[in-house]
């Protein structure tokens, strides 16, 4: 069975399954995170993932903590009011559409119900990109 991601929230840890053995604390905050050229995360993959995962990283940069958010909070954040959910969480929230293909990307983000979550793999992304 794969494992599922565990929740990050505020700085607490919430474990998706019955489990609480692994349980990963980060120290890692989102100020720690650079962000290149001001707008790429540099470890997610292709530009549009890139760009995505930076508008979260600078989201949570001003929040100055890993918070749950809706996409009404995102758009608001970036000015981007028309924006369509799949652009705003491009490539990081499971099954997306790449090259007329369906593409199936790590669950960097989850939602419960209308709030959607960083997971542990989103910031292992993040502690990639700033360990370089």
């Amino acid at each position: 069975m794969k494992d599922r991601p565990v929740i990050i929230w505020e700085g607490s840890i919430v474990l998706t399954d019955k489990t609480k053995n692994n349980v990963n604390l980060y120290e890692i905050r989102p100020t720690n995170i650079p962000i290149s050229d001001g707008k790429y995360a540099g470890h997610f993959g292709k530009c549009e993932t890139e760009e995505a995962a930076g508008n979260l990283i600078k989201f949570f940069q001003k929040q100055s903590r890993w918070v749950s958010f809706k996409i009404s909070d995102l758009r608001e954040f970036l000015g981007k009011e028309k924006t369509k959910r799949l652009e705003l969480l491009y490539g990081l929230h499971g099954k997306f559409y790449d090259d007329y293909q369906v593409r199936v990307a790590p669950l960097y983000i989850v939602r419960v119900e209308k709030n959607y979550f960083i997971t542990d793999l989103f910031i292992n992304q993040c502690m990639k990109k700033s360990e370089k």
